[in-house]
């Protein structure tokens, strides 16, 4: 069979079997296969490496910018197109299997070489501010099974930033309620890791594991920590979906399950916490994303100091503050 009528199913199966070799997370090996079925579609049902063309990658680029959004259970009136992000994201896996298919031996040359997936806006997070945070936790205040659990997993996320897909995946066994250390064994890469929390965190577990936590339904090895009240696996659909509706109780818009994780990062570095000892926590392979909360974190820091600048704050000699307030006046109209 000559390489360019392979179908395109048959090697995307065979680069998805790779990236698990590789030790990619099962989460990430599907979100790979959803993109490179999602073109596979727009081609058409008998698409072959044929029809991984650059021309073929520009149409699908434009469709996916034209595609209006999905209803979702948690979005059932969504509102405009894809987000820049998820077209990126899509294009990223395109050029990443073509990249594979060349490297393998399937195409003679990487035919997306000089395809990219676009540059993305500069979004900044804002983190949640303490004020907001214990706004979060005062949502959660009731004597019951929904808000023991609540606070266990808003308390967990706060002190250790995990991700979604690591939260779901705790184990009873990974659970050191004792020492307050906690062994991630799902993320990027499938790597394991420890993280520590605090006792307030390590509290609000204890009440949920030994008071509210259900006999789980499917019992056995690596009893996962956080369970539906069914006694079901939490997944990252049900999670979001708690999140959901404590984004109504709490009432702020923009509380996401990333959102516990970036504010983690940022408020571990205003406390004094370093870059190296953050990159290990959040399980990050290089420290370019630490940087940035690296940077949110210095910007917070400059905006307090002008809060609470010692100088401004000091009543200067009236001669001296006359000459300094006008020199900064002028200044000002030189920048307009």
């Amino acid at each position: 069979m000559h390489p360019d009528s392979v179908p395109l199913a048959r090697a995307t199966l065979h680069y998805l079997a790779t990236l698990t070799g590789q030790g990619y997370s099962p989460e990430t090996v599907r979100l790979y296969g959803d993109n490179l079925a999602d073109f596979a579609a727009f081609v058409g049902e008998t698409a072959t490496l044929d029809d991984l063309t650059l021309e073929r990658a520009l149409l699908y680029q434009q469709h996916l910018q034209r595609r209006p959004r999905k209803a979702t259970p948690l979005n059932r009136r969504p509102r405009g197109g894809l987000s820049p992000y998820t077209i990126h994201q899509r294009g990223r896996a395109l050029r990443s299997f073509a990249s594979w298919l060349w490297r393998h031996g399937y195409l003679e040359a990487n035919r997306l070489a000089d395809f990219h997936p676009g540059r993305l806006p500069e979004r900044e997070v804002e983190p949640l501010s303490p004020a907001e945070q214990q706004q979060v936790l005062a949502a959660m205040a009731q004597d019951t099974y929904a808000d023991a659990r609540g606070r266990a997993i808003v308390l967990t996320l706060l002190d250790s930033g995990l991700r979604a897909s690591e939260l779901c995946g705790l184990t009873v066994d990974g659970l050191d309620l004792a020492t307050g250390e906690v062994r991630v064994r799902r993320g990027k890469g499938g790597k394991a890791r420890h993280v520590a929390v605090g006792m307030r965190t390590l509290a609000a577990l204890h009440v949920y594991v030994y008071r509210y936590r259900p006999e789980p339904a499917l019992p056995a090895l690596g009893e996962p920590v956080f369970l539906t009240q069914d006694g079901y696996p939490l997944t990252r659909g049900s999670l979001y979906l708690c999140i959901r509706r404590l984004r109504k109780r709490c009432g702020i818009p923009r509380l996401t399950v990333h959102l516990f994780r970036h504010t983690f990062a940022v408020s571990y570095l205003k406390a004094g916490g370093d870059v190296l000892t953050l990159q290990r926590i959040l399980g990050h392979t290089s420290l370019r994303m630490v940087n940035h909360y690296m940077h949110l974190a210095h910007s917070d820091v400059v905006a307090r100091h002008r809060r609470h600048s010692p100088v401004d704050r000091l009543q200067l000699p009236r001669a001296v503050d006359r000459v300094t307030r006008g020199r900064s006046r002028q200044r000002r109209r030189s920048m307009r």
